[in-house]
């Protein structure tokens, strides 16, 4: 079995040895989630509105900057060692 301790968590992570390999961002692992990017989000959401982007738990309906449409732009993958060539 996996030592959870070994992952990243914030806040006391300073070093992230998982990143995302869509868009690079440092993840970490949460008991009963997974692997989550750093605003706690499986997945990133972006509007197309105004550009916004985020990866907040639980996802927003709509932007939080404009109130426009999101989409998903992506699922958490992880990548050991830094994100992979995009």
């Amino acid at each position: 079995m996996t030592d959870l301790r070994i992952f990243p968590s914030l806040p006391q992570g300073l070093a992230y040895a998982y990143t995302c390999h869509w868009c690079g961002e440092p993840l970490r692992f949460e008991r009963g989630r997974g692997w989550v990017h750093i605003e706690g989000g499986t997945y990133q959401m972006r509007c197309d509105t105004c550009g916004w982007r985020g990866s907040p738990y639980p996802s927003p309906i709509v932007c939080p900057q404009c109130g426009g449409q999101v989409r998903d732009d992506h699922c958490v993958l992880p990548v050991c060692g830094g994100a992979a060539d995009r």
